[in-house]
Order: structure tokens, then sequence, then C-alpha cells
């Protein structure tokens, strides 16, 4: 009788300690779910395609950085640099961070003291809309419609044993979908699949794609080589495929432009939409 309560015993210690190893390594990728490192010291390294020629694109680096912290009308910000990718000095100041529990907010680093504005809303639910500026390399987005965006999905990503909240947005255009800001994906405590600077996806971004992102402790945040190559091919083929013409400076030549069109080598003259 003994035995037999002791081989019970057993079996139930046996399952109770592998039933609990999953649930504990779930938890332990989940933990840093709410950790934001928007933060001092962090830094964001990109790829883009660079236009050299109408025929030519080029795959560059970039990196911007967090240094230092500046307050400002009793706020404190973050100072976000465009870093020199090879000893990462400080080339250009971009603006100013500011990160309120879901928001982020972003001050232009020319004409300080501004209006600030909200760059991220991670508390945003799918079919939820909200008016906020786009935003590439902490410049306004020049198209003053685009200005709501409408959030698509929400889910979870996971990178170096940390998990990621992520929504995916779209920016749009009198109130519907616009193929020249696709959808983007936000990635809670880092920005966005194209960075920090960045918060909405168009063609003079060049395709921009977040590589890793980097803190005084290390790497928080990676893509495989062959991930951002991957990425970075299939936005050549997009960007080569919305057009086949070009103005006379080298520019592509957009659905709605006007002016001279060169396509294949024969000049055409575009009056209007269509033509």
């Amino acid at each position: 009788m003994k035995q037999t309560v002791l081989i019970l015993f057993i079996i139930c210690f046996h399952v109770l300690v592998f039933a609990q190893a999953p649930n504990s390594a779930v938890e332990q990728k989940v933990e840093n779910t709410e950790t934001s490192y928007i933060k001092d010291g962090t830094k964001w390294f990109l790829k883009y395609l660079y236009i050299k020629s109408p025929f030519e694109t080029e795959v560059r680096d970039e990196v911007d950085g967090i240094i230092g912290t500046e307050t400002i009308d009793g706020k404190t910000y973050f100072k976000l640099w465009l870093l020199n990718p090879n000893d990462f000095s400080c080339i250009n100041l971009m603006g100013y961070i500011r990160v309120e529990g879901d928001k982020v907010y972003f001050l232009k680093a020319q004409n300080v003291p501004s209006k600030e504005e909200l760059m991220f809303d991670y508390s945003i639910l799918p079919g939820e809309t909200n008016e906020i500026k786009g935003l590439i390399d902490g410049q306004e987005y020049t198209v003053p419609d685009h200005t709501t965006l409408i959030c698509k999905d929400t889910g979870t990503e996971y990178s170096m044993g940390n998990c990621f909240d992520t929504i995916t947005v779209e920016f749009l255009y009198n109130g519907e979908s616009n193929p020249f800001t696709p959808p983007i994906k936000w990635i809670k405590g880092i920005g966005s699949e194209a960075g920090i600077s960045n918060n909405v996806i168009t063609g003079s971004s060049g395709g921009t794609t977040l590589m890793e992102v980097r803190t005084n402790e290390g790497t928080v945040y990676k893509l495989s080589t062959s991930e951002v190559d991957k990425i970075l091919e299939d936005k050549v083929k997009s960007i080569e495929g919305q057009s086949n013409s070009y103005h006379l400076d080298g520019r592509i030549f957009r659905d709605g432009d006007q002016g001279i069109k060169i396509n294949k080598g024969n000049k055409t003259l575009r009056l209007r939409k269509g033509h």
C-alpha cells in the first residue's frame, strides 16, 4: 500500500513539474512586453533604398539614436539624433521624443519650443481611428490629408527573447486606402518596422526597414540578414512595379503627376490624371 501511494505521489509530482514548465517559459517571454526601449542610449539600425538613378537603387545604412535629454516647457524629452553609422557620432539633431504611457510624442528640432505631435498611439484597437500626422525621418509628411489612420490589426512579435505588442495601422487619404501609404506595423516599445523616426511608409522613405535595436544593455530586437534582404528585395520590386516611367529629373512618375513623362525612352506630355 505504501509503495502504491509513493508511486502515485511521484507520478503526480512529475505531472505538476512538466505541466508548469511551458507556462513558465511563456511568462518569461511575455515579461518584457510592457518595457519601453525608447530611452537614453538606444540606437536603431536601419537599411533603406537610395535611388541613384531611374534604373539603379543602392541599399544604404542609417543609425538613429537617443543621446541626452532636455527639458522643454517643463517636460523632459529625449534627444533623437541621426548618427554616423561608423562611429555613432552625432550628425544631426532630428527632434525630441517623450513617452507617456502608450503614447509617444515628438517635437521638431526646428523652432523649439513648438507644438508637440502625437507620433505613436499603441492603445488604438482594430477598427478605431485617430488623427496623427505622418512623420518621415522626424519631418512632417507633406500631404495634409494623411492625418487620419485606422488600426487594421494587433499581434505580437518575438525577438531576442523579448515579446513585443504590435499594431498594424494605415494612413488614409480622404478616408480611403492609398497605395502610396501602405499599412505599417508599429512595435510597442521601439517605434515601428521603419524605426523610431518613421511612423508611416511612403515611396519617399526609401523602404526604410528596422534591422536592429540596441540599448546600453545589449540588443533587444533584431532581424536576421536573410529577413532584411528579403524585405528590401520585395520593396525594390514594389517600387519598380509602381512605375516604369520617370520625370526628366529622374523621379518616378506616379499616377496623378503632370509634366513630361519618360517611358522606355519615349517622352510624352501628361496634362491630367489618366492621360
